[in-house]
């Protein structure tokens, strides 16, 4: 009788192991599509807010374009601004300049 009781522990076993494993396989391929659904999602997002910053540097681009045809035509690297445009800002201003200068000449 101890074959068929080793045979019994053998189908429990068998038993346990594919049950566990059907658990697991389900629960981690829950997982799976949740997660990819959360990360193209994100993606999206991303992909969403590059598209924002590629049109605001193409604002500024042309914004600057303005200005800088202003600066080679005057031979004073110099603008006129009104009072409300502070000290701080008119530097920072001109470093973005040259920032974008120096970046679209790299570029051609």
């Amino acid at each position: 009788s101890s074959g068929i009781n080793a045979e019994y522990g053998h189908h429990l076993l068998e038993q346990e192991c594919s049950s566990r494993v059907i658990s697991n396989v389900v629960t981690q391929y829950k997982q799976v599509l949740e997660l990819s659904k959360e990360a193209l999602e994100e993606t999206n997002s991303l992909n969403k807010r590059m598209g924002n910053i590629a049109d605001m540097i193409k604002s500024i681009k042309s914004e600057l374009k303005c200005v800088s045809d202003t600066l080679e035509l005057s031979n004073v690297p110099k603008l006129v601004v009104r009072d409300d445009v502070t000290s701080e800002e008119y530097h920072t201003f001109f470093r973005i300049l040259q920032k974008f200068t120096n970046s679209d000449e790299s570029n051609n």
